[in-house]
């Protein structure tokens, strides 16, 4: 298959309805490629994942796939589910991988015995997963950084996984569950007990002792990519949305069927630039005065505020030129409250209403804000 990079997905400060998630590293990317926020373990990208998604849609797959400790309705868990705001047992976890792999090698349920009983139980449930879909999670997981911090691929003998870690609110256990087309290796580390016991995270307790099994496992191939299970589609060489008529560059790839239902690339746009290129014109002023029309990859405000600070190749709007237009897209952006968010301000104990704090931000970082409340001028 091609290389292209994944769609982007937002790493900005979030607060839907009082949950605000948080990255471990407490900072923020403003845009991540989706195949990077999922290798990372980044909150907010995922959490927006799964916004888009739904948290029903969700709920039913882990269902599907045999996480039988999901006892709550949906809307129980909310948004949390996806950074794992629920029970779940080692076993069903691995088994939900194992029907993973099944799926993409095309192998039938086979029956399991723990230590605990003596008799196997053969899943009772169809699997949930599509091995187009799964080879892609895979792929993406092979790349997550091991606990050795070395690249795996400049060593021939240790053999390709696709792993993923977890630690729980409070550091009270951790785990790591990974996979190759033979096995799957899942590893629980925690007090009894359930007593938080900080630098209990699991890419530094579980992670090791999971590679330290597979280093005792025989070695392998890796999967097969499902190749009848894709289609060609032309795609934003950049970031892997389908390509716009506005995308410089383009790339034939292998997507999901699902993919072509998707949006075109929403961040290539056409702007006509002075003979400098230090403003920008519209096409009233572009047909008077010597212009040039290019693309421009534009990012929204709040996105743009904090990519700028982790990418400084990116190119911000040059400003229009007086006598040229009007600002037709708002440079400002607000990052708390979202639109049409309603804030309820509880009172003080002395009886006054409690006050609430606004973000926003502006693509001109020396630009003045005039703040108005019902028309009403603030600061």
């Amino acid at each position: 298959m091609e290389n292209y990079s994944p769609p982007l997905l937002p790493d900005i400060p979030t607060n839907i309805n009082g949950f605000t998630p948080q990255n471990f590293n407490q900072q923020y990317e403003g845009a991540v490629p989706a195949s990077e926020a999922i290798a990372r373990s980044l909150n907010i990208p995922t959490v927006y994942m799964l916004r888009q998604y739904g948290v029903p849609n969700f709920h039913r797959k882990l269902r599907q796939a045999g996480l039988q400790t999901l006892t709550q309705p949906p809307s129980n868990y909310g948004l949390s589910l996806i950074l794992g705001g629920a029970e779940a047992t080692l076993w069903d976890v691995s088994t939900a991988y194992s029907d993973m792999i099944r799926t993409l090698t095309g192998k039938e349920p086979v029956c399991c015995t723990t230590l605990l009983s003596e008799s196997g139980k053969s899943p009772g449930h169809l699997s949930p997963f599509r091995a187009g879909a799964v080879w892609q999670t895979f792929d993406i997981l092979k790349e997550v950084n091991r606990p050795e911090e070395i690249d795996w691929r400049l060593i021939p003998s240790m053999q390709t996984v696709a792993w993923k870690t977890g630690t729980s609110y409070g550091f009270r256990d951790a785990w790591a569950v990974g996979v190759t087309p033979r096995y799957v290796v899942g590893v629980w580390v925690g007090n009894a007990t359930g007593e938080g016991k900080p630098g209990l995270v699991g890419a530094r307790t579980a992670g090791p002792v999971m590679f330290d099994i597979f280093n005792l496992l025989p070695s392998g191939g890796w999967f097969e990519a499902p190749y009848d299970e894709y289609m060609e589609a032309e795609l934003c060489s950049r970031f892997g949305h389908l390509k716009s008529r506005f995308c410089e560059e383009s790339v034939t790839g292998m997507i999901l069927p699902a993919g072509l239902k998707t949006s075109a690339c929403p961040y290539h746009h056409p702007v006509y630039l002075s003979a400098d290129e230090n403003f920008r014109l519209y096409a009233d002023c572009a047909e008077t005065e010597a212009s040039v029309e290019t693309t421009w990859f534009t990012l929204p405000p709040a996105w743009e505020w904090y990519y700028r600070q982790h990418h400084p190749e990116y190119r911000p709007l040059p400003p229009l030129k007086a006598g040229c237009g009007e600002e037709l897209q708002s440079p400002m952006q607000f990052i708390y409250p979202e639109m049409n968010a309603r804030v309820i301000l509880p009172r003080q104990l002395d009886g006054t209403p409690g006050a609430v704090t606004f973000e926003l931000v502006h693509r001109n970082r020396h630009a003045s804000i005039y703040w108005h409340l019902d028309e009403n001028y603030l600061a």
